[in-house]
């Protein structure tokens, strides 16, 4: 039997964000260098924890770059 993924897709300010069961993927497409994007990031999931979105737990966050789906 094969587990069924479940995914909430939401846009929070300005930015898509994925909330899977075990991360959350957060989509950097204005290609902003990861260095300056962290703080964003940081806040991002900050929100997510105190709005209940996400449990406050260890969760696996990705921030998915443009540049990244392109091969």
């Amino acid at each position: 039997m094969k587990k069924e993924k479940t995914v909430e897709e939401i846009v929070l300010f300005g930015y898509k964000i994925n909330i899977y069961n075990d991360k959350v993927e957060i989509y950097n497409n204005a290609n902003v260098p990861f260095s300056e994007f962290k703080s964003t990031a940081d806040f991002l999931v900050q929100y997510l924890i105190d709005e209940m979105f996400i449990e406050k737990k260890k969760t696996r966050v990705e921030i998915i770059n443009p540049s990244d789906s392109i091969k």
